[in-house]
């Protein structure tokens, strides 16, 4: 049945809005790739500010935005900071977790999700310098960048760089289509792409240089999750592979440990339950 009740309404209001901008904050600063954006801040005017804007996008608040530009606030994020689309995508997952942790219906959270990624092209950093003009900010050429390098100390950089990550992922992919239980997944799937996207994502993941341009997790892996019985098995087994492929390169235990650490923290991603999907008894 139709509602005119705006999403701010269905979500539950302030009350709501407030309670999960502190659940969302909680795990943004528990997400290594995010908190440092927030060393320094004041989190306690952070969360207003977030709780107004959210109020103001869901149709709970005034007409008009009267707060900064998106652009403007986050730009010398962009210039100075490598802030980029991965960021921003994980922003948005910390979001939709939060709101199917507090039980809002899907079909709001699919909303929220529609309306937080209008907004993904003021992250992008390939949209700077259009983006920039328009703000009146200084084109990305011309400001200061971040390093096209890997950090010293990065898992990255420890465990051996681009030679390294692109023979892990070479092994990995034998074993993964030697599994019967995870081959079937890439049936029709081009694999040299696969690799490169593979190569991409984990050397952003590990503190590599370059930039991460794919989807985030959630919208490559929910319709196999939704449709063709994706689930934690089937991650456990990937995990697994990565796991004896770094084993078999003799990278030490504590970068296995490492690397084991960053890719379980996405594991909930490919539980069914938090889709909707009730186990087959």
């Amino acid at each position: 049945m139709a509602t005119d009740k705006s999403l701010f309404q269905r979500l539950g209001g302030s009350a709501a809005v407030n309670a999960a901008v502190d659940v969302f904050y909680g795990k943004v600063m528990a997400d290594h790739h995010l908190a440092p954006f927030f060393e320094g801040v004041d989190m306690k005017r952070q969360k207003n500010k977030q709780a107004m804007f959210l109020t103001y996008v869901f149709g709970g608040g005034p007409a008009k935005w009267d707060g900064p530009a998106m652009f403007a606030t986050h730009a010398h994020l962009i210039r100075e900071r490598g802030l980029k689309l991965l960021h921003f995508n994980r922003v948005c997952q910390h979001l939709l977790d939060t709101l199917l942790e507090l039980g809002v219906a899907e079909a709001d959270v699919e909303e929220v999700g529609r309306i937080a990624l209008s907004l993904e092209p003021m992250f992008d950093p390939a949209q700077y310098d259009k983006n920039a003009e328009a703000a009146g900010l200084p084109k990305l050429a011309a400001a200061k960048q971040p390093p096209a390098h890997a950090a010293p100390d990065s898992l990255y950089t420890r465990i051996g760089g681009a030679p390294a990550v692109q023979a892990a992922v070479e092994i990995f992919y034998k074993k993964v289509m030697a599994d019967g239980l995870l081959s079937p997944y890439f049936s029709g799937v081009d694999m040299g792409r696969q690799r490169a996207k593979q190569v991409a994502f984990i050397s952003f993941a590990f503190g590599g240089p370059g930039k991460y341009t794919g989807r985030d997790m959630v919208a490559a892996h929910e319709h196999l999750i939704r449709n063709a019985g994706l689930g934690l098995p089937h991650f456990d087994a990937v995990a697994g592979h990565l796991v004896a492929t770094l084993h078999e390169l003799s990278v030490p235990q504590p970068l296995i440990d490492e690397a084991t650490a960053i890719v379980m923290s996405t594991r909930d991603v490919f539980d069914p339950a938090r889709y909707g999907i009730k186990a087959a008894a």
